[in-house]
C-alpha cells in the first residue's frame, strides 16, 4: 500500500525501493485537521505518517526506532494526545516501549501517549459514564449489551463495566477467529465480580467448534448465533430474531437470573 501510494504521488523511485529505503524513512507531519462537534465544541488534530511494511516487524530495533521517532515528533509538534495505530501499537505493547525515557533530546511525557484501542475504549467509558445519569440509568442496576466483546476495545469495556458493578451483560462476539480468548477473558473479569452474564450472541460466519467451546469454558450459554445478512436490515434482523427464538431465550434467562 506504501509503495502504490508512493506511485501516485509520483515518487516512482521511493516506491521500488528496497526494505533498507523503507526502513529509513523519517516520520513526517503529513496534515493537520480541525474538527467542530454538534455542541460546537472544536479540536485540533494532526496526522503523522511513519512508513511502516509488515516487513519490518522482523527488525525489532528498527521497528522500535521508528515509533519512537514518531513519538518523538509528536510531542515536538505540540500534540496532547497521540494513538498509536496500525502495527505501531503491537511495537507499543509487545516491545514495552515504557521503559524508554528519552529519544535524542527529549524526554517522552508518557501521559501523552496511547494506542489506538486503549484510547478507544477509554472513550466509550466515559460517554457511558457520563450520559447514564442523564438518561436516568443506573448502571448497577441495568442490563447492558456489549457488541464486540471478543476484541481488544469490546472485552477492555467489559472489564470496565466489570468495575462498575453493572447488574447484567448481554456479549455479542464475532465467531470466527480470535474470539475465544478476548471472550473467555472478559467472562472470567465478570464472573470474579459475580456479574451475571446473560449469555452470548455470535455475529458471522457459523464456526464448527467455537460455540461450544465458549459454553464449556465460559459457563454461558450460546443464545444465537447470526449469520452475516445481505442486506442488513431491520427486517432481516427481526427474522433472524424469530427464527432462533432469541427473545424467549432472553426471557428465560432474565427470568433465572431474577430480573
Amino acid at each position: 500500500e506504501a509503495r502504490v501510494k508512493a506511485r501516485s504521488l509520483g515518487y516512482d523511485d521511493f516506491a521500488d525501493g528496497d526494505l533498507d529505503m523503507w526502513c529509513a524513512a523519517p516520520p513526517q507531519l503529513v496534515e493537520r485537521i480541525q474538527v467542530t462537534s454538534q455542541t460546537g465544541k472544536t479540536i485540533d488534530g494532526a496526522y503523522i505518517d511513519s512508513v511502516f511494511v509488515p516487513e519490518m516487524l522482523r527488525r525489532f530495533k528498527t521497528a522500535k526506532r521508528k515509533v519512537l521517532k514518531a513519538m518523538e515528533l509528536a510531542q515536538k509538534t505540540g500534540i496532547d494526545i497521540t494513538a498509536l495505530g496500525g502495527f505501531t501499537s503491537i511495537i507499543f505493547e509487545d516491545m514495552n516501549l515504557l521503559r524508554e525515557e528519552r529519544v535524542s533530546a527529549v524526554e517522552l511525557d508518557w501521559q501523552r501517549f496511547t494506542t489506538g484501542n486503549t484510547h478507544t475504549a477509554w472513550v466509550i467509558c466515559q460517554q457511558v459514564e457520563t450520559n447514564a445519569p442523564r438518561l436516568g440509568i443506573d448502571l448497577s442496576r441495568a442490563k447492558v449489551a456489549v457488541v464486540g466483546a471478543s476484541g481488544d476495545i469490546g472485552s477492555a469495556v467489559c472489564r470496565w463495566l466489570q468495575r462498575r458493578g453493572v447488574a447484567e451483560l448481554l456479549l455479542v462476539a464475532r465467531s470466527g477467529l480470535g474470539t475465544l480468548n478476548h471472550t473467555l477473558l472478559s467472562l472470567e473479569a465478570l464472573q470474579r465480580r459475580a456479574i451475571a452474564v446473560l449469555g452470548l450472541v455470535l455475529n458471522g460466519p457459523p464456526h464448527p467448534d467455537n460455540p461450544r467451546t465458549l459454553e464449556q469454558l465460559g459457563g454461558v450459554p450460546v443464545l444465537a448465533e447470526l449469520p452475516p445478512l445481505q442486506p442488513l436490515s431491520a427486517a432481516a434482523l427481526a427474522q433472524q430474531w424469530q427464527q432462533q427464538q432469541l427473545g424467549d431465550r432472553l426471557r428465560r434467562r432474565l427470568a433465572g437470573a431474577g430480573g
